[in-house]
């Protein structure tokens, strides 16, 4: 349960690094006023419509600035986008129920072959790279109908140093594995340093190929943020040092302004562990687009889970993520 109850400060400590804890409120609203901030523009006649009342959905993705060879936060503050930053390695839609007692995380498969506005059919994790978030985010919507507020980019090669700061990320290893050139035991792990960046980028090797790399990257999520809200609530200096290694780890839309921020942080003060529910989105296994390995996503699965998850009837498809990972365990070469 500590590990899903950590979830619940997910918006607090990548929104807005530590922003629930007011004894560095002045430190930490600079800390969010220097968040890297880009224009984007997802307004078009056939756009999904909005829902109603207080609802919102947010588009989080993680890159890695470190094998991109960019600057993170020049990149995202780039007026013109620069073709062929940054594939978007992690791709998680969070939908905010109005009554901001409940949250669903949807995780979209990178490889999944779908159709990108004004590129024909790739992998989703090339809109980032054609056309950064504003792209990533129509082709998010066209393929789920979901309407995306807002969009959190957070790069994954900083969790390196914030894994050193909280001493070890805990991740748990389902077979023996060679991290940063050491072995590690199947089993519970502490991760720091360049041994949780190589399990993060783990790309290859991986048995349920993008399946399991979308597991590995919800576990290490749970697993960061456990630690972090073990660690920064009891020591002072240790959350100083995190809220400003992660104002630079992220980096969001314009329309987040800091007062947006700092209600969102306000409103999700009284969430639980068991109203946090993860999803991945529906697929119908693994398939081949010439040389490149590709998921084939359900779409009309897809959009049918984001319309239950707009109308919080989404109960039924925790049954069906069972059934969907065994079903991608059977597709796999």
């Amino acid at each position: 349960m500590r590990r899903h109850k950590a979830m619940i400060i997910m918006f607090l400590l990548l929104l807005a690094p530590l922003a629930g804890l007011s004894v560095w409120a002045y430190y930490l609203e600079t800390q969010i006023d220097a968040i890297p901030r880009f224009e984007m523009t997802l307004d078009r006649p056939d756009r999904p419509a909005a829902p109603g009342g207080k609802a919102q959905t947010f588009l989080f993705v993680g890159v890695d600035s470190a094998q991109a060879g960019g600057s993170f936060r020049n990149t995202m503050q780039q007026v013109e986008w620069p073709i062929g930053s940054f594939r978007s390695d992690v791709i998680m839609v969070v939908h905010l129920a109005a009554d901001r007692r409940h949250v669903q995380v949807v995780s979209l498969p990178r490889d999944s072959w779908v159709p990108i506005p004004g590129h024909g059919h790739g992998k989703i994790n090339a809109a980032f790279s054609l056309g950064g978030p504003e792209l990533l985010a129509r082709t998010v919507e066209d393929v789920t109908g979901a309407y995306v507020d807002h969009v959190v980019v957070i790069d994954y090669a900083g969790f390196e140093e914030v894994s050193r700061i909280v001493d070890g990320v805990p991740v748990y290893l389902a077979r023996p594995e060679s991290l940063a050139g050491r072995m590690h035991p199947e089993g519970w792990n502490d991760l720091r340093g360049r041994e949780a960046l190589d399990y993060v980028r783990q790309r290859y090797d991986l048995p349920g190929g993008d399946f399991e790399r979308v597991h590995r990257q919800q576990d290490f999520l749970r697993g960061l943020l456990e630690r972090l809200g073990d660690v920064a609530p009891r020591d002072p200096v240790t959350g100083t040092r995190l809220a400003g290694q992660l104002s630079r780890l992220v980096a969001v839309d314009a329309d987040l302004t800091t007062g947006t921020i700092r209600s969102l942080a306000w409103d999700l003060r009284h969430l639980q562990g068991e109203d946090v529910r993860f999803f991945t989105a529906p697929t119908s296994g693994l398939g081949r687009e010439g040389a490149a390995s590709v998921v084939r996503l359900d779409t009309a699965a897809t959009r049918e889970l984001f319309r239950d998850i707009r109308k919080g009837t989404f109960r039924k498809w925790e049954h069906e993520q069972d059934l969907q990972a065994a079903r991608d365990e059977d597709a796999l070469p």
